[in-house]
């Protein structure tokens, strides 16, 4: 028996293109001949049907384990989390957490950035966290922050990858996802976890973790939408407080890591039960 994990939504086998052609050809009648696909989204496991693959296919999505540094967030001073990372209390301050790279597309928010109006952009900060510094996407993110009017690039701060998350989202008034793909991030998750407003890419596992209610969304290069997006809420307490409140209630109705370790439990028992039965027959 054997169970193969998908987390990604790439094109099928896309990221094992390196391997030799022999080996690559056989992948398709691997994944068939598995006992189990395991997914963490319908629409992962969409891509890989929609490609003519054949398979045991099952969705499992993601539970935020209790020991995920979000967690902490809610222990932290949230002014002094602010005031540590330069944020005043008068700012409004929109964070878009992730690794920084061209899928992710950071340069959707530093681009909105730039559509701001003016009395607004002394109000506003823009913290992108999980940069990766010298790849060919960051010094495409960075050259395009350094060219910036100097009022808008001040708004903007980049901030190395780090596993301390929780000051940021502790010290954010708006989480920013501009994903061109993904499965079912995690960061959606922790957002959620933290009732913060959420502007996000409708891509993907993203749709089935929130709703209208619970987001606001944009499609992925509409700068002119995420920067409406990003007025609307610096202007409007009351909408980010709403907002908030309906992603934290969306959170609740999603399965927890425990729904998700018994269903993994549940299918690795299947399989071996149905092997040792086979094995006796």
């Amino acid at each position: 028996p054997s169970v193969w994990c998908i987390h990604e939504s790439e094109t099928p086998f896309s990221h094992l293109s390196w391997l030799p052609r022999e080996s690559f050809d056989m992948l398709p009648g691997l994944l068939r001949d598995t006992s189990r696909v395991v997914f963490a989204a319908e629409m992962t496991k969409k891509v890989f049907t929609q490609a003519g693959h054949t398979f045991a296919g099952t969705v499992i999505p993601y539970g935020l384990p209790a020991d995920m540094p979000v967690f902490a967030a809610g222990q932290l001073d949230r002014r002094q989390a602010r005031s540590s990372l330069g944020i005043m209390d008068e700012n409004i301050c929109f964070l878009a957490l992730g690794s920084v790279f061209e899928r992710k597309g950071q340069l959707d928010i530093c681009q909105s950035m730039a559509l701001l109006p003016a009395d607004l952009l002394s109000n506003v900060r823009c913290h992108i966290v999980g940069d990766r510094p010298g790849t060919p996407y960051s010094n495409v993110l960075h050259s395009y922050i350094n060219s910036l009017p100097d009022q808008t690039r001040r708004t903007i701060r980049v901030f190395p990858e780090t596993q301390d998350t929780a000051p940021h989202y502790r010290a954010a008034d708006v989480f920013v996802m501009c994903s061109r793909m993904e499965s079912y991030p995690f960061v959606i998750l922790e957002a959620m976890s933290q009732s913060l407003p959420i502007v996000t890419t409708p891509v993907y596992g993203i749709r089935e973790q929130l709703d209208e209610q619970a987001a606001l969304f944009y499609d992925p290069g509409d700068i002119q939408k995420l920067a409406a997006h990003l007025v609307r809420l610096a202007e409007s307490s009351a909408e980010r407080i709403n907002l908030g409140r309906e992603a934290y209630r969306r959170f609740t109705e999603l399965p927890t890591h425990a729904d998700m370790v018994s269903a993994y439990v549940k299918e690795i028992a299947d399989l071996i039960d149905g092997h040792q039965k086979r094995k006796h027959e």
